[in-house]
C-alpha cells in the first residue's frame, strides 16, 4: 500500500500547496506544506501538517512525502537506544553525534504528531506503519 493508497483507503484528504523556491548551500530547494484532514470516529476533525522540501527540478509526490512521514515517526516510536542502534553501526556512547539526538526528538514529536491525527486507533496506525517496507 501506498500513501496515497492508505489515505483513500482511510477516507483521508491530502492537501499540498508550494511555499515557494529557496537557496540552501549553493543548491535550489522547493518548499511544499501537505496537511492530511480525516474526521475521526467521534466526528472530530483531525488534521497534520508538515513540511516537505525537494531538490529545485523535482515535482511534490504526495506517495513519497507520506512514505517519508511515516519512516520518521516510526523512528520517533523507538527509544533513542534503539534508534542509534539502528542509525548508527559500532557506536560508543561518547561518539554519538549531536545531530542523532537532534534528529530522534524531532522524529519522537512527529510519532505524536501521526498517533494523535490517527486517534490512537490501532488499526489506522497499523495500517499508516503498513506503507513502510518490512525491516529485514
Amino acid at each position: 500500500m501506498f500513501g496515497l493508497d492508505f489515505g483513500q483507503q482511510y477516507s483521508i484528504r491530502c492537501l499540498s500547496w508550494h511555499l515557494g523556491t529557496f537557496e540552501r548551500d549553493g543548491h535550489i530547494r522547493r518548499e511544499w506544506a501537505l496537511r492530511m484532514q480525516r474526521q475521526g470516529g467521534d466526528g472530530q476533525q483531525r488534521s497534520l501538517t508538515w513540511l516537505h522540501d525537494l531538490p529545485g527540478h523535482e515535482e511534490l509526490d504526495r506517495d513519497w512525502a507520506i512514505f517519508l512521514l511515516a519512516r520518521d515517526a516510526g523512528d520517533g516510536r523507538q527509544s533513542f537506544d534503539a534508534y542509534i542502534e539502528e542509525h548508527l553501526s559500532q557506536r560508543d556512547d561518547d561518539d554519538i553525534p549531536r545531530h542523532e539526538h537532534h534528529d530522534w526528538v524531532r522524529a519522537e514529536h512527529l510519532w505524536h504528531q501521526v498517533r494523535d491525527f490517527l486517534g490512537r486507533d490501532p488499526a489506522l496506525l497499523t495500517a499508516f506503519f503498513g506503507i513502510l517496507p518490512p525491516e529485514r
